[in-house]
């Protein structure tokens, strides 16, 4: 009992982990796209001005 029971642990703590893991490279890739929309509106603004 006590193997198993220590296995279904370290699959617990590799899912802790890909969530983890899956947040992260979600909330980089959304500051991105907020970076990159950011950058794109001050080009355009830049671009406009002249």
């Amino acid at each position: 009992m006590g193997n198993s029971n220590s296995y279904f642990f370290d699959f617990c703590h590799i899912v802790v982990h890909f969530v983890q893991m899956i947040y992260l490279i979600v909330n980089i890739v959304i500051r991105l796209l907020v970076l990159n929309h950011f950058l794109v509106r001050l080009i355009y603004s830049f671009s406009c001005l002249d």
